[in-house]
């Protein structure tokens, strides 16, 4: 079993939002997060699922990848 792990790249965040004209906290709420989720994610102290990857990406009108580090950790599936 494949496990997502979805790390937010901050300061490429932050880059971003300032060309945006937004803050932190208003790019969380046009995300439908909370800000304190947000700041969360910026601080490396929680890992975004996908669904919030792509919400944030939208809003800074840029692709996932640039604001996300993505990879996979393989689980060894538990016996029978």
């Amino acid at each position: 079993m494949r496990k997502m792990k979805i790390m937010m790249k901050s300061e490429a965040v932050l880059k971003h939002t300032t060309r945006r004209g937004l803050t932190i906290y208003g790019v969380a709420l046009h995300s439908g997060i909370s800000p304190t989720h947000m700041y969360n994610m910026m601080s490396g102290r929680r890992n975004a699922s996908p669904r919030v990857a792509l919400a944030i990406a939208k809003t800074l009108r840029v692709d996932v990848t640039d604001i996300f580090d993505i990879s996979y950790q393989t689980q060894d599936q538990p016996e029978a």
